[in-house]
């Protein structure tokens, strides 16, 4: 692949995402799911990994593709990948959910005694 998108539990898991989930976006319009087989995109589509009922799923739009069931030392904590595989991949980032980027947030975090992250 040459972007791979994924959610893992280890934040030093590497490409093949042995403690997560992921997908590969390959330029040829092909979308890698592992456990599901190869599908297709284009570039105008919004390819979303979503937490929700016990799962990981992958969705092209709001079509959802697959599933792989999260364990109970997934739900904990989860950390966001992406790996650029090849020096020209490019990829858009369109909305992350789940980060709070807040004035109200920040001073949260400065009320607990640390600093906000540049």
């Amino acid at each position: 692949s040459r972007v791979k998108l994924g959610l893992t539990a280890d934040p030093t898991d590497g490409p093949r995402f042995y403690r997560g989930f992921h997908v590969g976006l390959l330029p040829d319009g092909t979308l890698e799911i592992p456990g599901a087989g190869a599908m297709t995109y284009n570039s105008q589509d919004i390819i979303t990994l979503r937490l929700e009922s016990g799962s990981c799923s992958v969705y092209r739009g709001d079509e959802w593709l697959h599933a792989w069931p999260l364990h109970t030392t997934d739900e904990e904590q989860l950390f966001a990948k992406v790996l650029l595989c090849e020096p020209m991949a490019t990829l858009s980032i369109v909305e992350l959910v789940g980060v709070d980027n807040t004035e109200d947030n920040e001073e949260a975090i400065l009320e607990e005694g640390m600093e906000p992250s540049a």
